[in-house]
C-alpha cells in the first residue's frame, strides 16, 4: 500500500476481514505522508479484532535508501516471528494451509494410565508384530543430497518382537493428517509409553504406507548424526570445544503390524517440556540457549549439505531428542507440509535476523554461512 490515499472515507473492513480469516500477515510501509489516515484506519480494524500481530506498520520516510532493504528484512522478520511465537507448537500445511496443533497428555493422565486406573472401556487391547525400520546406508549415502525422493527400496525392515498392548482409544494429539495416542506393553505399563500415530483414517492400508510415512524422520535422523558427528570431529581437531552441548538425536522408530494386516507407527513417549526450535514457515525461537543455536545450524546444516536442495525444519522435541522434522523442498510438492520455495523463503528472512546464533559453530564446522 505504497500509493497515495485517494479515498479516505472508503471502507476496507470487508477486505480486512478476509485478510485475517486467512492468516495473511499486513504490512504497512509509510513512505509518503498522505497514507497516515489510511494506516490509522487499518491499525483500528486490526485492533478491534484482536490481530494485531498481524498488521505491521513502520514510518520509512526519513530512511536512507541504501539502507531501506535492511528495514524491509527487519520488518518481515518481526512480521513472520510474533504470530508463530504465540503459537510456538504450529506447523503451517500447504495442501489447506491449515495449522496442525498437538497438546501434550497431561501428566495426570500419564499416572492414570501407568496404574490401569483409566475406565477400562477408555482402552484398546492390541497385539502388535514389531518392526525397527533404518535406511539402507550405502543408498542413503550415494543420494544424500535428493533423499527426499527414497523409495520403498531403500528402508530396511528388522523384526524384534510381539507386544501385547493397551491402547487409549481416543487420541492425545490430533493434526490435519494424523492422530497419536497413547500405547503400553502390558508387562512394561510402569516403565515406558509410547505415542503410536496413524492417519486419521485409522491406520495404514500397507507396508510401503507405513514405510514412507517414516521417511521425513528417518532422513533427520541420518543428517542429524552426521552433523553431531562432524561437530565433534571438528572441535577436537581445532581444540576448540563448545559447552555443554548435549548429545542431539532423532528418536528410532517402529513400524507395528496387528493381525488384519493394518500398519502403524510408534516411538517412545517423552515425558517433559515439549519445545519447538523452528517451524517450516520462518519461525525461530526467540532465545540464545545452546539449544536454540545447535538446532537452528543443523537446519541450515541440511540445506548446505543437500547443495541446496532441501532442509529440514520443525525442529522440535524434549531435551536432547527430537521427533516430527518437516523436509521443505526447493520444487515443493514432497508432501502436505512442504511449503516449498515461500517456505524456504519465510526461513532466509528470519535467519537474516539470527545468522550470529549458528556462526561459532558453523565456523568450528568449516561451513561457509551466507
Amino acid at each position: 500500500m505504497g500509493c497515495g490515499d485517494d479515498y479516505k472515507d472508503e471502507k476496507l473492513d470487508d477486505v480486512l476481514e478476509m485478510i485475517m480469516d486467512k492468516n495473511i500477515l499486513l504490512y504497512g510501509i509509510e513512505i509518503i505522508k498522505w497514507t497516515e489516515q489510511m494506516y490509522t484506519s487499518i491499525k483500528t480494524v486490526f485492533k478491534q479484532k484482536n490481530r494485531s500481530e498481524y498488521f505491521h506498520y513502520v514510518q520509512s520516510k526519513n530512511v536512507d535508501i541504501n539502507i531501506l532493504w535492511q528495514l524491509l528484512t527487519q520488518i518481515v522478520y518481526q512480521g513472520t516471528e510474533t504470530p508463530t511465537q504465540q503459537n510456538s507448537s504450529l506447523t503451517v500445511s500447504k495442501l489447506k494451509r491449515t495449522k496442525i496443533n498437538c497438546s501434550k497428555l497431561s501428566r495426570f493422565d500419564i499416572k492414570l494410565f501407568q496404574t490401569f486406573q483409566l475406565q477400562m472401556d477408555q482402552l484398546d487391547e492390541q497385539k502388535f508384530e514389531v518392526y525397527k525400520i533404518g535406511f539402507d546406508k550405502q543408498i542413503i549415502e550415494s543420494l544424500m543430497t535428493m533423499a527426499y525422493k527414497i523409495s520403498k527400496t531403500g528402508f530396511i525392515l528388522k523384526y524384534m518382537d510381539t507386544w501385547d498392548c493397551r491402547m487409549t482409544k481416543l487420541p492425545f494429539a490430533q493434526g490435519s493428517k494424523k492422530q497419536v495416542h497413547l500405547m503400553a506393553q502390558q508387562c512394561d505399563l510402569q516403565k515406558q509409553l509410547y505415542a503410536i500415530k496413524f492417519p486419521l483414517k485409522s491406520f495404514y492400508i500397507n507396508e510401503e504406507e507405513a514405510i514412507l510415512a517414516c521417511r521425513t524422520h528417518l532422513i533427520a535422523k541420518i543428517f542429524l548424526e552426521k552433523f553431531m558427528l562432524i561437530l565433534k570431529e571438528k572441535q577436537i581437531q581445532k581444540n576448540l570445544f563448545l559447552a555443554n552441548v548435549p548429545e542431539l538425536q532423532y528418536l528410532d522408530i517402529f513400524i507395528l503390524k496387528d493381525q488384519y494386516q493394518h500398519y502403524w507407527i510408534a516411538e517412545r513417549y517423552l515425558e517433559g517440556d515439549f519445545i519447538k526450535y523452528n517451524n517450516n514457515w520462518g519461525f525461530i525461537k526467540n532465545c540464545d540457549s545452546i539449544m536454540t543455536k545447535l538446532s537452528l545450524a543443523f537446519s541450515y546444516f541440511t540445506y548446505y549439505l543437500t547443495n541446496f536442495n532441501f532442509m529440514i525444519n520443525d525442529i522440535q522435541g524434549v531435551g536432547e531428542y527430537f521427533t516430527d522434522p518437516v523436509i521443505n523442498t526447493e520444487e515443493g510438492g514432497y508432501d502436505e507440509t512442504d511449503t516449498g520455495f515461500d517456505g524456504l523463503s519465510m526461513f532466509w528472512v528470519s535467519f537474516e535476523q539470527k545468522k550470529y546464533l549458528v556462526k561459532e559453530i558453523l565456523d568450528i564446522m568449516d561451513i561457509e554461512l551466507y
